[in-house]
């Protein structure tokens, strides 16, 4: 038992902890059509509380874990967890292969919907701008609120 003390102890050195979960994200997101897998998800969570349901036998970490205050905390490490592990999950799920996303070429998207910027300023860029996606009035306020903002 003391020596899992003194290996936590060890590990909880702050530049040993912060090196430690850097690298820990590289690899995450390095990896991450393996992390996203179920079978990491409830190893981790299986991990955590096996971790603190051994911690709770110690009898100084019993006492810091079970005050009012450090139970939410608790909670907390075991959400992030959780959530971190379900975002790349997630993201590994939507993932869209780089050969079926389309490409827009920067000129394109420069002058679109508007022409070009360049014989727009002020109140005339900010109307011609919003005027494709909201209200004639609504987009006329706006622009004369970006116009003042502009000249001020």
């Amino acid at each position: 038992m003391d020596e899992l003390k003194s290996f936590v102890d060890l590990f909880a050195d702050p530049r040993l902890f912060f090196l430690t979960t850097v690298v820990a994200l590289v690899f995450i997101v390095w990896k991450r059509e393996a992390f996203a897998s179920n079978s990491w998800g409830w190893g981790l969570m299986a991990f955590l509380a096996v971790f603190f349901g051994f911690g709770l036998t110690d009898e100084n970490f019993n006492l810091i874990l079970t005050k009012p205050d450090n139970v939410p905390i608790v909670g907390l490490i075991f959400l992030l967890v959780f959530f971190t592990w379900y975002s790349m999950r997630e993201a590994v799920r939507w993932t869209v292969p780089s050969s079926r996303v389309p490409t827009i070429p920067f000129s394109t998207l420069r002058e679109s919907r508007i022409g070009p910027l360049s014989r727009y300023s002020g109140e005339r860029l900010a109307t011609a701008f919003i005027s494709n996606s909201w209200p004639s009035s609504l987009s006329r306020r706006i622009a004369q609120a970006f116009a003042l903002s502009v000249r001020t």
